[in-house]
């Protein structure tokens, strides 16, 4: 999406990229550790 629509992003966000292997790794440590209530992804309304 950001690649597609580069204007969504505000001005100075910088965000990061993953490889797959990264991605999963900490989705993995999300599941397994749990040491937050909830994670929000993504850009506030």
């Amino acid at each position: 999406m950001i690649d597609a629509h580069p204007e969504c992003v505000p001005d100075g966000l910088e965000i990061a990229r993953m490889a797959n292997d990264e991605l999963d790794e900490h989705y993995w440590r999300m599941h397994t550790e749990r040491d937050a209530g909830e994670v929000e992804i993504g850009f506030p309304d």
